[in-house]
């Protein structure tokens, strides 16, 4: 069994911190983490705080993280629930991007220099307001071009839409229509996911038809950005008269792009060559997946709080990295390396953790 390094990092750190495996370090307040890795070696990691939203950077591949540098002070910041800022990398840039409750958009920082500096805010969406549900997911693919789609209220019911920087995050495409539920709105409070594999983005999103509540993705074709069919996940569907305020995930390796989600009280995954047919991952809710050359990786919660649970490739049974934790998002390394960044509560409090999972032998 692969055993585990612990880095956590907050607001007040005081510097750098070396993880031994299984040792947890200071402990500080932070939610809705993701990660994002660059070149070098480098990995980053953006969080919220109130309504400051912050960065930390590692330079040997999460084994140990720099003082965050704070991104902006964001009125509004909208937190919780999948929502929060999103981040990506892609040569010299850094992006993130976040929604504002006040008003309603949703805007992008840029740094050039690795995370120290950040730009003023650039807004994505050309319709002021449309974002104000708050969710929204940000990627990047090998040739620089940043994705980001987001639920979208500019017309009656919720749309999911998309918008593109080619140029690192300075400016942003039209925003571009990527689907409509014939029965006029998608799952209204569910995040969507964005990601890039062999020249494809896919977008999966929570919709709603017929009352059912599941899952689906659309796949643009090779070098473009419109997105074909909508394609529904699994091998059942979820009669659900309402929200659950739980999306998905998608994650591409040479091992293929994988999609979770979750139906009633299940996860599930499915390899996207083959979406109707599912694997079952175990109780809970929020999964999150990343893809080595071993195999898929995948995590999810047995409650909120719950349980954090792992089960990557060389495992046939998951097993429980963390408790009380919440919102975990996977990411792989070039080198195999899988890590998972989640919300511990403890005390009451919100702390951000990132967790190394050597890579499988």
């Amino acid at each position: 069994m692969n055993r585990l390094a612990i880095i956590v990092f907050c607001v007040c750190w005081t510097g750098s911190v070396t993880a031994g495996e299984d040792t947890p370090s200071s402990l500080a307040e932070g939610r809705q983490p993701r990660l994002a890795s660059g070149e070098n070696g480098n990995v980053y990691c953006v969080f919220g705080a109130g309504e400051d939203v912050f960065c930390a950077r590692s330079t040997d591949g999460g084994a140990t993280f720099s003082a965050p540098s704070k991104v902006a002070n964001h009125p509004g910041l909208m937190l919780g629930m999948r929502r929060g800022p999103r981040i990506a990398v892609t040569g010299d840039s850094v992006v993130v991007t976040a929604i504002s409750s006040s008003d309603g958009n949703l805007v992008a920082w840029r740094s050039a220099d690795r995370g120290e500096t950040w730009s003023a805010a650039a807004r994505v969406n050309d319709v002021e307001r449309v974002c104000r549900e708050g969710l929204h997911d940000m990627s990047a693919d090998s040739s620089g071009v940043i994705g980001v789609a987001w639920l979208d209220l500019r017309n009656r019911g919720t749309q999911l839409w998309s918008s593109f920087s080619k140029d690192g995050g300075v400016t942003w495409s039209e925003n571009r229509l990527v689907y409509r539920s014939p029965d006029g709105s998608i799952c209204e409070c569910c995040h969507p996911t964005i990601a890039s594999h062999d020249g494809h983005w896919s977008v999966l999103w929570r919709n709603s038809v017929a009352g059912n509540r599941d899952i689906y993705v659309s796949v643009s074709p090779e070098g473009t950005a419109n997105f074909g069919d909508a394609t529904r996940l699994g091998d059942e569907t979820w009669t659900l008269a309402a929200c659950p305020m739980d999306g998905g995930d998608l994650a591409a390796g040479s091992r293929g792009a994988w999609a979770v989600w979750r139906r009633d009280a299940v996860c599930y995954a499915t390899d996207l060559d083959d979406p109707s047919h599912e694997r079952r991952l175990g109780r809970g809710e929020q999964p999150t997946v990343a893809v080595t050359s071993a195999g898929p990786t995948f995590a999810w919660i047995a409650g909120r709080p719950g349980d954090l649970m792992l089960l990557s490739p060389r495992e046939k049974q998951p097993r429980k990295i963390a408790d009380r934790a919440r919102d975990p998002d996977l990411i792989s390394l070039p080198d195999g390396t899988v890590l998972c960044a989640y919300e511990s509560i403890e005390n009451d409090k919100a702390i951000v953790r990132v967790s190394r999972v050597p890579a499988a032998k």
